[in-house]
């Protein structure tokens, strides 16, 4: 009985010491795969947010790109219209050079013309003033002779 009731407190000290042993094995391993899923939590959650702030920033780039080429587009178009404005101006002094030239042309011409008109009826009735004259002379020297 004794060597019984020591056999049976040693191994009661034996169970008690394995599952001190299994509990802090359980506890270890336990602790590790905690350690591993908070990492791998980490890991994930540091990738996501990479993710977000990636997308984030292409959205960004993406906005910059579009409002750049409209600003740029803008400044084209505005550039473009003072160009016509420009050439419009030019195109419409130039028109008025060509149209006074031909209009200075033409009333130099008309002066022309109508100086040969008036040079010409004044010449007929010179001309006739002289045969008018010539007639009355040659009729008073009939007259007188």
């Amino acid at each position: 009985n004794w060597r019984a009731a020591v056999c049976r407190e040693a191994y009661r000290q034996d169970v008690a010491a394995a599952k001190i042993i299994q509990a802090k094995w359980r506890r270890a391993v336990c602790r590790e795969a905690y350690c591993q899923n908070i990492a791998a939590a980490k890991m994930i959650q540091a990738k996501w947010r990479a993710t977000v702030c990636r997308e984030a920033y292409c959205q960004n780039i993406a906005a910059a790109k579009s409002i750049q080429a409209n600003w740029r587009a803008a400044v084209c178009r505005e550039a473009y219209r003072q160009d016509v404005a420009a050439a419009k101006i030019i195109q419409a002094k130039w028109r008025r050079a060509v149209c006074r030239e031909a209009y200075c042309q033409n009333i130099a011409a008309a002066k022309m013309i109508q100086a040969k008109w008036r040079a010409t009826v004044c010449r007929e009735a010179y001309c006739q003033n002289i045969a008018a004259a010539k007639s009355i002379q040659a009729n008073w020297r009939a007259a007188v002779c």
